[in-house]
């Protein structure tokens, strides 16, 4: 009878997931699909348990980066039998300015791996590393920069433009790059004891981490930015009735209809309170009603004493507030500077609040909020409604802000009431903001200072301008900075994957990555030369349902053709039935080829 084998390895318990990552493999999550390298043929797999091995003879000379044999390397015979060799040209670095050889990589590119060296920085150890730790091939890879872009995508650039219609701003976890918010993250495993012990403080924190990015307060969340509008007439309501300064009152019929008016196309979603198509919102004796608000037309704003007069009838019709998005969400005009200084002057001039819309263009247009670039900076609104890109929802205010400065929350002395004020919406019976969004929001707010995303936006918005105007000279590009805009017809024909509004226009959301930062990089989106990238990119999502559709951007709940061997790209059924599909399977796609 044989001896009982004890098992080499015990299964590991898996950490927990960071929820603010994108939808792209975690680094510290099995991979369980099978990479084939874009150089050579993947080896198979042993069962005992031990990496994949190659006897790949045509890399048994010279490594073709550091020009070192494998004796040179110290590689013996029998191991360059067992493919040890392979391993070292992947992970090889080349030679250094000063002529000597750089070696191996020195440590793990999974960058949650526990074990950032090795013992020995052999290529065996390594291929054995990666193969146990996390089930990578390392001989599915030609090179270490596939490696790294596999194993962290943000420095590659991505033909993935939609993040999940602008939730995700960047694909390094948020809350991971920062040693405090992961041990407050862990913590919150246990809610009761989270409650007790940090709870407060993480959002006394939190908050002022916003405020000193955004230079607003946020005084209410929300599951999503819709669900902020309705809770705006009370938050007006409470501020009027303890306001330091006893200045102009709201009228009568403004407190008994607390009605908002919209500028064209606003308040348009697909969850919460406006999910049905509603475009205002009415609040009456404690219940929030959805109708249809006054809709004004841009053009409007051209004249001011139009404007004025305009703006003086809403207030005879009980409006308080007029809502008003920076870039509009349907075919992303931007706000002029004129228009936007005739708006805040005339809601100054009528007893109206300003409402922006910063949902989307959160860090993506040059500034933390978009009300906050240098043309606008001679008005703030009265409060902001800031949604997905921020990584938590709900309404912010600028105590000095249109038609609020009267009040006197911002005058020297009277500070404290506006903290009473913030503390009133926070002692109430229910959570004020769950602890994880608070951290990813926190986290991305980090970021974006370590990163300078509002720079890094510009520069994203113009590699993508030039690249554009560069194919197409006559395209008609809308939007600001990192939040581009392009007719429909022209953008299935950019092999990239946008978020559709409306039929019309297809938005390009790209993260605020360095991988996008390179003209010359960037260029590689849009022909031939990307298409290494572009496979490892779509394979390194491992959940087929995150994947969507190249031509119109929508999930492939019905997945009709993909992926393609030119652009990697998938298209959904719909897409197939209307012709989408046809310039990839004639291999017409990606601009290396003819249209």
């Amino acid at each position: 009878m044989g001896k009982r084998v004890k098992a080499r390895n015990k299964p590991a318990m898996e950490p927990r997931k960071d929820p603010a990552r994108p939808a792209v493999m975690s680094n510290s999550t099995k991979v369980t699909r099978t990479l084939r390298s874009e150089s050579s043929e993947s080896c198979p797999t042993r069962q005992t348990g031990e990496a994949p091995v190659s006897n790949d003879s045509s890399l048994q000379g010279k490594c073709p980066k550091c020009l070192l044999t494998a004796h040179q390397l110290g590689i013996p015979d029998h191991r360059i039998q067992k493919g040890d060799f392979r391993p070292h040209v992947i992970l090889c670095r080349g030679i250094g300015d000063d002529g000597n050889p750089l070696g191996m990589q020195e440590i793990c590119l999974v960058t949650d791996c526990t074990r950032r060296k090795t013992q020995t920085a052999t290529p065996a150890a390594w291929t054995q590393h990666y193969w146990r730790s996390h089930q990578i091939k390392l001989n599915d890879f030609p090179d270490v920069k596939s490696l790294r872009e596999f194993l962290q995508p943000w420095h590659a650039p991505d033909f993935e433009m939609n993040g999940d219609w602008g939730f995700f701003l960047t694909k390094k976890p948020p809350i991971q790059e920062f040693e405090h918010l992961t041990k407050l993250w862990h913590a919150t495993s246990d809610p009761v004891k989270f409650r007790a012990k940090f709870q407060h403080q993480l959002v006394h924190d939190y908050r002022h981490a916003f405020e000193s990015t955004f230079h607003a307060t946020p005084i209410s969340w929300h599951s999503h930015a819709s669900d902020a509008w309705p809770a705006l007439p009370s938050v007006v309501a409470l501020l009027e009735d303890d306001g330091p300064v006893r200045s102009k009152k709201l009228t009568m019929s403004q407190m008994e209809n607390s009605r908002v008016a919209t500028f064209e196309s606003q308040l348009l979603s697909y969850h919460g309170p406006l999910a049905n198509g509603g475009r205002g919102i009415k609040w009456a004796q404690k219940c929030i009603q959805l109708g249809k608000a006054e809709t004004i037309n841009m053009s409007a704003a051209g004249s001011k004493q139009k404007l004025l007069d305009k703006f003086k009838a809403l207030v005879n019709s009980g409006y308080v507030a007029v809502a008003l998005e920076m870039v509009r969400q349907c075919d992303g005009r931007v706000v002029r500077a004129q228009e936007w200084n005739t708006i805040c002057e005339c809601c100054e001039e009528a007893g109206l609040y300003l409402v922006v819309d910063e949902v989307l263009t959160a860090w993506r247009c040059g500034a933390p909020f978009a009300h906050q670039l240098p043309e606008y900076s001679k008005h703030k609104p009265s409060f902001v409604v800031f949604g997905k890109a921020v990584g938590a929802s709900g309404l912010a205010v600028h105590w000095d802000g249109v038609h609020l400065k009267r009040l006197g929350y911002a005058d020297p002395g009277y500070e404290v009431k506006a903290t009473d004020f913030v503390h009133h919406w926070d002692h109430k019976s229910s959570r004020i903001i769950d602890p994880n969004e608070a951290l990813r929001s926190w986290g991305y707010i980090l970021l974006s200072e370590k990163d300078e995303w509002s720079k890094r936006a510009l520069q994203i918005g113009k590699t993508l301008r030039e690249n554009l105007k560069r194919l197409y000279p006559e395209i008609k590009v809308a939007g600001r900075g990192a939040l581009i805009y392009l007719p429909d017809r022209y953008a299935r024909k950019m092999d990239i994957v946008g978020a559709a509004v409306d039929g019309k226009f297809i938005r390009w959301l790209p993260y605020l990555d360095e991988g996008l930062n390179d003209s010359n990089i960037v260029s590689e989106l849009f022909n031939e030369s990307g298409t290494t990238t572009r496979r490892i990119l779509t394979r390194s999502i491992s959940n087929f349902n995150a994947l969507r559709c190249i031509a119109c951007g929508d999930y492939l709940h019905v997945p009709g053709y993909g992926p393609c061997t030119r652009c990697a790209g998938f298209i959904c059924q719909v897409c197939v039935e209307s012709g989408d599909d046809e310039r990839h399977r004639e291999g017409r796609c990606l601009f290396g080829a003819s249209e």
